[in-house]
């Protein structure tokens, strides 16, 4: 097993993209599954697709910048 700086795990609608977008970075692929979102009230789950990311050090440090750069765009 691979040692990684830090992972991520994105779980959302669009996690499909921000998930591709990071392997393109270098990111690998830790874990893809699913994750119960909530109980609909009719009783039935929902469930999203979940992938988790690790990253190196540098990888990480660039995701941070970013998102920081990503918010100031923003607004």
């Amino acid at each position: 097993m691979k040692n990684y700086y830090h992972l991520l795990s994105f779980d959302d609608d669009l996690a499909n993209d921000a998930a591709n977008d990071l392997l393109k970075e270098g990111w690998d692929i830790v874990h893809v599954g699913t994750k119960l979102v909530k109980i609909l009230d009719n009783g039935q789950a929902y469930y999203n697709t979940e992938y988790v990311l690790g990253g190196t050090k540098n990888q990480y440090e660039k995701y941070l910048e970013d998102c920081q750069q990503s918010e100031l765009d923003y607004f």
